[in-house]
């Protein structure tokens, strides 16, 4: 649709930042709540809620990798995803808790 309309499309990869020492360390039950807590907020929101990860020495926060692009005939949806996770693995290169947003295919630059 996005394509026959010419309207732009955005793919968000998130990532809870070492999620699975979390996991490890409290449980499973507790992962879960994790969990169901960062799905419901965002980047801030998610630091904001201050789950301690003690063997992380932070707070539990989130990576997001966006693409918004106006998608044309010849992209593939695979092309698309992999951009958002390449942004994704950016953001926790450069530090975790972070928005990247790639522009397009072709830009792989952080823009604000």
């Amino acid at each position: 649709m996005s394509i026959r309309e010419s309207k732009p499309l955005a793919i968000i990869m998130i990532d809870i930042d070492n999620f699975k020492l979390f996991n490890d360390t409290y449980g499973h039950l507790e992962g879960d709540k994790c969990l169901k807590s960062v799905a419901e907020k965002i980047r801030i929101k998610t630091e904001s809620l201050g789950i301690e990860n003690r063997k992380a020495g932070s707070v539990v926060t989130v990576s997001l990798g966006v693409l918004a692009t106006i998608p044309s005939d010849g992209m593939c949806l695979d092309n698309l995803i992999n951009a958002a996770d390449r942004a994704l693995y950016q953001g926790k290169e450069e530090g975790r808790n972070k928005v990247v947003r790639l522009s397009s295919l072709q830009n792989n630059s952080q823009i604000d």
